[in-house]
């Protein structure tokens, strides 16, 4: 017989009321091959009359599978589910199928009946946003916490939440756009401002329909004080022009996917030299601090050059203390690898500066010369391959050298170091030398966080403790094969205080969490891309209480939601 026959059988059958016959005619039909949703249902249908509620429920989920954009199976499944007292998993296949079907037909309409009769029966009674049993000042605090995009998610739930999220011109200080999706529209962006008056301090733009009107009105806000782009494209006179009306801001950012030349980045600081506290800009193409550009921001605390080009660290370096005396964080990134050395970078100067963060063309220490003010370092190598693994290897082996030395820097707490190829006691070892009873140690300190990428680590090698270290909370070495078991180990047993360690890329096995568990005092372990590790001694560690980041970080979960 066809499987057209068989189920025509199996229906009479089922009409009958005898649902065993039915029951085998239906599954030899389905045997027959390219079942029609029809008759997976008929099948789902008879195992429900058997009282097979599993069996029927598998049968309809066949039939979604097969038939995705039927809604027969979906139907099925959620009458099914609400038998076996699973609404809430009813209630998601419901709004699964709506997502799914054509909005047309009796099938939709059945769906949206059903899926407002399992959601009336699920919610409570008495339905209340448990935030509007707040105090007003209670509830400002809990939005405070929130971002710019949450809350606007907010203000469209009710229009009690709206009028409310409008009412406080505070929650709209800070105009952020950095998870925009669609383009921002005008009418939006001038209610908010409307909404702010006087309290808008802050902007970031991105995604914004009419770029050049929004900064307009941006600009004449007597308040405004920071300006971030984000996605806003190529920009010329248009943005001097607009930002020439800002007459208190303070903090320019302009980030990646937003292009402007040198030459508008002068004007913008020329406008802005008297007033101008924080300067970043990221991914510029072109730009010279030699006769081109006489760089003078008497006030700036922050500066944030990523240029894709080679720059002139050394001229810029050798003019901040008389144009930038209040400078306390400089970073400066090159992109793209220069023919020549970068220079001498002399910064001692510069008596205000704290943080240092740099990418650039360097080999050796006596490059960098810095004040004893430093409290956080940053350095790494734009060479690429391993031209940077040298770097340290000539560290504080002349008397006379005014380059790097860790000993020259009291105040250090921070450093990170990206050099890849590096031997790891050449890095390690000054920490050592720097504290070693030649000098008056009262006064240094010991640093608080060390991280290097990928370094070399000979074999067998044991992780001493080295005086200027022994306060380390967090420790870093990524990227590192040569790390295993036996490293760990050692550091441990030597540090004493760490609270948490990063171990990304490197050779560890479970053994080495284990002793980490052990040990007590790590509190966090990251352990990206570490193929060694099971998955079994990470949860045994999180079972254990310590709080362990595993996996790939560039992984994102891309699995189905299991649905039932």
């Amino acid at each position: 017989m066809s499987a057209d026959s068989l189920r025509r059988e199996g229906r009479l059958a089922y009409d009958n009321e005898d649902y065993a016959k039915a029951l085998e005619l239906f599954r030899r039909a389905v045997k027959r091959g390219d079942a029609s949703a029809q008759l997976l249902d008929h099948l789902a249908a008879t195992h429900d009359k058997l009282k097979d509620l599993e069996a029927a429920l598998q049968a309809a989920k066949k039939t979604i599978q097969t038939w995705s954009e039927d809604p027969i199976g979906y139907l099925r499944a959620g009458r099914l589910l609400i038998k076996m007292e699973r609404k809430s998993t009813a209630l998601d296949i419901y709004n699964h199928a709506l997502k799914k079907i054509k909005h047309v037909g009796m099938g939709y309409e059945k769906l949206k009946t059903a899926q407002a009769a399992v959601l009336k029966e699920i919610a409570p009674p008495k339905s209340v946003d448990p935030l509007t049993m707040l105090p007003r000042e209670m509830a400002l605090i809990v939005l405070e916490h929130l971002s710019f995009r949450q809350r606007t998610a907010i203000s469209r739930v009710s229009k009690g939440w709206r009028n409310f999220i409008r009412s406080e011109p505070n929650l709209w200080a800070h105009l952020d756009f950095t998870g925009a999706r669609a383009k921002v529209t005008n009418r939006f962006v001038s209610t908010a401002i409307n909404i702010a008056r006087d309290k808008l301090v802050a902007a970031t733009l991105n995604q914004l329909l009419h770029f050049d009107k929004v900064l307009h009105a941006l600009a004449g806000r007597p308040a405004l004080q920071s300006l971030t782009l984000l996605g806003t494209g190529l920009q010329g006179q248009n943005l001097v022009s607009s930002l020439a009306k800002a007459k208190s801001l303070r903090e320019l950012r302009i980030s990646r996917g937003t292009e402007v030349s040198q030459s508008i980045l002068q004007f913008i600081t020329r406008d802005h030299c008297d007033k101008l506290e924080v300067l970043q800009c990221v991914g510029i193409k072109q730009i010279s601090f030699g006769s081109i550009w006489n760089f003078k921001l008497p006030v700036i605390t922050t500066l944030d050059i990523t240029a894709e080009c080679t720059i002139d660290p050394a001229k810029l370096c050798d003019r901040l203390s008389e144009s930038s005396p209040n400078l306390r964080s400089l970073t400066l990134y090159e992109t793209t690898t220069r023919s020549g050395s970068a220079g001498v970078l002399d910064l001692r100067r510069s008596h205000n500066l704290e943080h240092v963060r740099m990418r650039l063309m360097l080999s050796a220490p006596h490059q960098l010369c810095f004040p004893p003010t430093i409290k956080s370092i940053d350095l790494g190598s734009s060479c690429g391959g391993y031209v940077g693994r040298n770097f340290f290897g000539t560290m504080g082996h002349s008397d006379n050298d005014p380059g790097l030395e860790w000993s020259k820097l009291p105040d250090l707490e921070e450093v990170r170091l990206d050099f890849p190829g590096a031997e790891f006691t050449c890095i390690v070892r000054p920490f050592g030398d720097s504290l070693d009873g030649s000098q008056d140690v009262s006064g240094i300190s010991k640093l608080k966080s060390l991280s290097m990428a990928g370094p070399n680590i000979a074999t067998n090698t044991i992780i001493k403790r080295q005086e200027r270290l022994s306060d380390l909370e967090h420790w870093a070495i990524t990227g590192c094969q040569d790390l295993n078991d036996l490293s760990v180990d050692t550091m441990l047993r030597n540090y004493k205080k760490l609270r948490s360690l990063d171990f990304s890329g490197s050779s560890i096995t479970g053994v080495a969490i284990k002793e980490i568990v052990k040990a007590g005092h790590v509190k966090e372990l990251t352990a990206y891309d570490c193929l060694r590790v099971g998955r079994d001694a990470v949860d045994w560690a999180r079972g254990q209480g310590l709080k362990v980041h595993f996996g790939s970080p560039n992984i994102q979960d891309t699995g189905k939601k299991v649905r039932y």
